[in-house]
């Protein structure tokens, strides 16, 4: 039975935004991939598994899978040829298969973080390096990555966000025409695939043949200094940091223009794809205002006389900012006297007004109604592997629940991790092995068990200090 053929890039209606960026990733795959975000059933996915059907023939195109291990995506140890050869033998990961191509991952914001570490080591380097079960390896690994994530369920790593060079913020179509149109083209796509593909293959050859020009067009491609100059004034003026967005802003103008089938990029270019290298830098434009001073306390009204009222001070300007803030304190009928300079004895007093007024820090300093930055709570994976159930904490399991994530080495048998032991042993049959026998020797040193990772509950505390 064959597959079912996807869904044409060429049919999709709307989405001018997320169609545009996806292109010019395939035009220019040194731009570094293209993140979709937006709201559930938008045709992200859609889109981005079209965008394969429009590649040139050698590209590879695969998906990782939330689910995957690091083994499967980093590389490992060749349990096969270890087994017939004796010695350790490393097989390449998903991230050197995918080398000058693009991989593609759908929900990126769901992906484990020792995942997404391995991703950001690959994408800066360039290179997958395995050091493990000792294997020492290195593969390339150049390619552009593409994803797509739902805001509702959770933020990206700002290190990881910064690698897709573009950036979309997909929505649902609001025009009713658009939407009927959606509707009918999906349902004639339900009722016969192979039949809808077939009625756009057309414009779908039309797509490729324009991309393949482009793709041609792009070395060309020039990019003034007038032009440099307004990507520098845009990224300046959008408080992005560092560098790369310049980079990728000229990039992405010039493989515009080469769409456009121009030899030279010009400002309209650059203004066409700004919103899409800019959208996920950009910065607040000022920075926030400081706090407000706190406001003085007014005196106590044990500091001042019942039946005679407070005279003011004859006192110069410099003597007066010269006398520290507890002179303040002094009995009222001493207040016509002259001012003598503050001796050790006057500021260290016994009672709480001659104290020194406590340091507040700037983020505490806030009166009454003062608006003020909330915190995300996000509760960080801890070391201690936990049992019960939840939603909120990602723990380490500390029973057979859980999803299996990594393997250690073990003394026993609990929880046995079969693949990690397999290939531990496979390194030493060499030695291991009586002369004409063919079985596999495992032994106590080398068990791995299985760490897993589930979700669990989170108490909250809200401390409040009513004084």
């Amino acid at each position: 039975m064959s597959p079912t053929p996807g869904y044409p890039f060429a049919a999709l209606v709307g989405q001018d935004r997320a169609k545009l960026a996806l292109l010019l990733c395939v035009i220019c795959p040194r731009l570094g991939g293209v993140l979709l975000r937006g709201e559930k059933g938008t045709a992200k996915s859609t889109a981005a598994r079209g965008m394969a059907e429009l590649m040139p023939a050698p590209t590879v195109f695969r998906t990782l899978p939330l689910g995957a291990t690091e083994d499967r995506l980093s590389g490992g140890l060749d349990l096969e040829r270890t087994l017939a050869d004796g010695r350790p033998r490393s097989a390449p990961g998903l991230l050197a298969e995918v080398h000058g191509g693009v991989l593609y991952v759908d929900e990126v914001n769901l992906l484990d973080d020792h995942l997404v570490d391995v991703l950001l080591d690959v994408a800066v380097s360039g290179v997958v390096r395995l050091e493990r079960e000792g294997l020492s390896a290195a593969y390339p690994s150049d390619f552009a990555l593409v994803a797509t994530m739902n805001p509702e369920e959770g933020a990206l790593r700002p290190h990881l966000l910064d690698r897709f060079g573009l950036c979309v913020d997909v929505t649902a179509e609001a025009d009713l025409r658009a939407r009927v149109t959606v509707l009918e083209r999906r349902v004639a796509y339900d009722v016969d695939p192979a039949a809808f593909v077939a009625a756009w293959a057309a414009r779908t050859d039309e797509l490729r043949q324009r991309l393949r020009r482009a793709r041609l067009l792009l070395p060309a491609v020039r990019l003034p200094g007038h032009v440099a100059a307004t990507i520098a004034e845009l990224c300046t003026g959008n408080r992005v940091a560092g560098h790369r967005a310049d980079l990728v802003l000229a990039r992405a103008a010039s493989a515009h223009a080469a769409w456009s089938d121009r030899g030279e990029a010009g400002t309209d270019d650059v203004l066409a794809v700004a919103d899409l290298v800019l959208t996920h830098r950009r910065r607040d434009l000022a920075p926030e205002p400081p706090p407000p001073p706190r406001t003085p306390s007014p005196p106590s009204e044990e500091t001042q006389s019942p039946q005679q009222p407070e005279e003011p001070s004859a006192e110069s300007p410099a003597e007066r900012s010269a006398a520290p803030a507890a002179s303040g304190s002094a009995d009222a009928d001493q207040d016509t006297a002259a001012p003598s300079p503050p001796t050790p004895d006057d500021t260290a007093g016994d009672g709480p007004d001659d104290r020194a007024e406590p340091v507040v820090p700037d983020d505490l300093a806030l009166g009454c109604g003062d608006p003020f930055r909330t915190r995300p709570l996000r509760p960080v994976e801890d070391r201690l592997a936990r049992t019960g159930s939840g939603r909120r904490h990602r723990s380490r399991s500390a029973d057979r629940r859980g999803r299996y994530v990594r393997s250690r080495p073990a003394t026993d048998c609990h929880d046995l991790a079969l693949d990690a032991t397999l290939r531990a042993a496979a390194a030493h049959q060499a030695g291991r092995r009586v002369p004409g026998s063919t079985g596999l020797v495992i032994r106590p040193v080398d068990w791995h068990r299985k760490i897993r990772r589930r979700r669990v509950g989170t108490l909250i505390m809200f401390v409040v200090d009513a004084s």
